[in-house]
């Protein structure tokens, strides 16, 4: 992406562009290599058409010239092939109906569909000030005017109009419902912080009364599953505070059975550390963090090959380095289960850099 350090915009650069345009076939490729693709560096703009329209509002050919270089164009006609993105993308981060989504890159699996604008077009005086403030949320200007879409003010249009707007109604019933639970969630889980720090306290107290040193009180938590599950906790305590822990709420977490186990072999990174990196990716802000180079765990050692998918439940593998420059420190594997929160956290174990191995 091109950027312009004296005017703190997006540059553009001369030349023509050609938006892309999909169909139904090759819809779930395009969301593969292109959408979740860890190394994208450009926004992915995607207009799609009205019920029975081949073309979309704004007009894709305008669009594309006017961002340029700065971002890939797509049009996705809306039926069958917006039907395979919704199941191809993650949940609340599809499009169709007329709308317009922009995909930032590193978006993934666990991403908020907050942070991916998605703006709707209801009706033909809605196209120009969408189209502007598409190019506006990019840092652009437009140097050509928007070509005027031809009127489209049937009763058809107006009985597809009325029907969007009663499912953005369910769709925003649905979000509310969404936080809702996402804030039960977090103070469940804040009570579960507060009960695992008097554990630990409790523990250690009573292994002081007991004659056991503190430098072994200081191993506990690889005595278990559940312990090393509350040392993380308690890094996530300390990392985000209140204010922290509204902007990154804390995902639905558990701790594999031979992950302690993996811990307590690898020697060259601390518990503590490897609670913290955990601590990161169960409050869903490790991708954003440059250091620990999170991506899939492959099926294979191609670069090309797909993400490990679990057979029995459909978890998927991610991999991130336990050290920020050093790249042959120890990596974290763990698994995304699906869920209604955004996916749960299973953490599957701890190994030395060359090592793909990641428990079932």
């Amino acid at each position: 992406m091109n950027f312009d350090s004296e005017s703190g915009s997006l540059a553009r650069a001369p030349g023509r562009f050609e938006p892309r345009r999909l169909i139904a076939e090759e819809v779930e490729a395009f969301v593969r290599d292109d959408v979740l693709d860890p190394h994208r560096p450009d926004p992915v703009i995607a207009l799609t058409t009205l019920s029975g329209d081949r073309e979309p509002p704004i007009s894709a050919e305008w669009l594309a010239n006017t961002v340029g270089p700065n971002g890939r164009v797509v049009v996705i006609p809306t039926g069958d092939p917006t039907w395979r993105l919704k199941a191809a993308l993650p949940p609340l981060l599809d499009v169709y109906g007329g709308a317009v989504r922009i995909w930032w890159p590193g978006l993934a699996r666990d991403s908020s569909p907050y942070e991916h604008p998605l703006l709707f077009i209801h009706f033909p005086e809605d196209v120009a000030q969408v189209a502007h403030r598409v190019v506006s949320l990019l840092g652009l200007e437009a140097t050509e005017p928007l070509p005027a879409a031809a009127p489209r003010l049937s009763a058809e249009t107006i009985e597809t109009a009325r029907a969007r707007i009663d499912e953005l109604a369910r769709e925003s019933r649905h979000l509310a419902r969404h936080c809702d639970e996402l804030e039960k969630t977090v103070e469940r889980q804040k009570e579960e912080l507060s009960d695992a720090r008097q554990t630990t306290q409790a523990l250690r107290k009573k292994l002081r009364t007991t004659g056991v040193r503190d430098a072994e009180a200081q191993d506990h938590p690889l005595s278990s599953p559940v312990r090393f599950l509350a040392e993380i906790l308690d890094a996530y305590g300390r990392l985000y505070p209140l204010a922290d822990s509204k902007q990154f709420p804390l995902k639905l977490l558990r701790v594999g059975p031979r992950f302690v186990e993996s811990v307590g072999k690898l020697k060259s990174i601390g518990v503590s550390r490897i609670s913290e990196v955990c601590a990161h990716v169960a409050s869903g802000r490790a991708s954003s963090i440059a250091g620990l180079q999170v991506h899939w765990l492959r099926d294979g050692d191609k670069g090309a090959a797909p993400q490990r998918v679990r057979a029995r439940d459909g978890a998927q593998a991610w991999r991130c380095a336990l050290k920020n420059g050093a790249p042959a420190a120890g990596r974290l594997h763990w698994w995304v289960l699906p869920g209604i929160d955004g996916g749960a956290i299973e953490f599957a174990n701890v190994v030395s850099h060359d090592d793909m191995d990641i428990p079932d």
